[in-house]
């Protein structure tokens, strides 16, 4: 009789401990798989590949984790977001180098390793479990070079938990204040020579627009309501001066000092763009893609080219919501070239 009392009891804790457990993981699961979760991968892009001109290029592997690298986490750099081919040691030779949210890894043509830079958050190397949700949380990494010396720098261009600035050795140069309670999140964070020094300043979409040196010094601030989801440098007029341009229902043009000189109406609205420079042309073009499309936008807000990309949109692809219903379509929404 007193075992089965013990028996009892036990049940009685432990029944209402699982079914909260229970029901937390399906919250969870019908969230993930719910209209706020991201939408299913269209079967015709699930294996990347090349659609068009694929006899004309090589593929082979450059560079490859080993087992031991896998187990130890020594070879770990995270998601990788930008790959680069340039002078980027100083010294003549073409390098690669390979940015992630937790370090990067340069390399000689060959594939053979030069150098590996773990990111150091709160003077600590990045990969430990402390420090995952930090460097994730920063942006995508981008190879940079403030000091047009030919030495690579890395930029975390901004997400929840701000935007921040390397040295090649890892080390933080610079970073974004702690958010106010009253702030908005950090959009986008862009670097580039505004003032024709040959030295990089720091440019921050922050509700407005901040401006900082590469030393971190604050130049100017213009404060919004809401800051652009993406940032660019780049000589919109053809004087030798750079301005800080951002697209969505309008181009914007602002000056060094992050204020407005003008906004162009342009056809639909972006919620993304690639700069990119075409053969022949002085001024890069803006590459979009919209209502499947791929577009090619000058610096005037015009539409030059337009493609069609049938793979941009997938109307039968469905997805189930929280009600049952379903939802149709995804599109893809960036484009990048070379």
């Amino acid at each position: 009789m007193k075992t089965r009392s013990i028996v009892l009891i036990v049940l009685a804790i432990l029944l209402p401990i699982l079914a909260v457990v229970g029901g937390a993981v399906w919250l969870v699961y019908s969230f993930l798989t719910g209209p706020y979760g991201p939408p299913p991968t269209p079967a015709q892009l699930k294996k990347p590949r090349v659609v068009v001109g694929e006899k004309l290029l090589v593929k082979q592997p450059l560079v490859q984790q080993t087992f031991w690298g896998e187990i130890t986490g020594k070879d770990k750099i995270g998601q990788i977001s930008d790959v680069s081919v340039g002078e980027w040691d100083g010294t003549p030779g073409l390098d690669i180098v390979v940015a992630a949210n937790h370090g990067a890894i340069q390399l000689d043509p060959s594939g053979a390793r030069i150098k590996e830079t773990r990111f150091q958050f709160h003077g600590k190397a990045s990969g430990s479990i402390e420090d995952d949700d930090q460097s994730s949380m920063l942006g995508n990494v981008q190879v940079v070079d403030m000091e047009g010396d030919g030495k690579c720098e890395y930029l975390a261009r901004g997400s929840l938990d701000g935007a921040a600035l390397f040295s090649s050795e890892g080390k933080v140069i610079w970073s974004t204040d702690e958010r106010k309670k009253d702030q908005g999140f950090v959009q986008n964070v862009t670097v580039g020579d505004l003032d024709n020094d040959l030295s990089a300043e720091i440019v921050v979409s922050w509700d407005g627009i901040q401006i900082f040196d590469k030393t971190g010094k604050k130049l100017s601030q213009v404060d919004e309501e809401y800051g652009d989801s993406k940032i660019e440098i780049v000589d919109t007029d053809g004087d030798g001066k750079n301005e800080i341009i951002s697209v969505a229902a309008n181009l914007k043009i602002r000056n060094a000092k992050g204020e407005m000189i003008k906004e162009i109406p342009v056809e639909g609205y972006f919620s993304n763009y690639f700069l990119l420079q075409t053969p022949g042309s002085i001024q890069p073009s803006l590459l979009v893609m919209y209502g499947g499309q791929l577009l090619f936008l000058n610096l005037n807000g015009d539409v030059v080219s337009r493609f069609a990309a049938p793979l941009s949109e997938f109307d039968d692809t469905v997805q189930i919501g929280f009600d049952g219903d379903e939802i149709r379509g995804t599109n893809v929404y960036e484009a990048e070239g070379v």
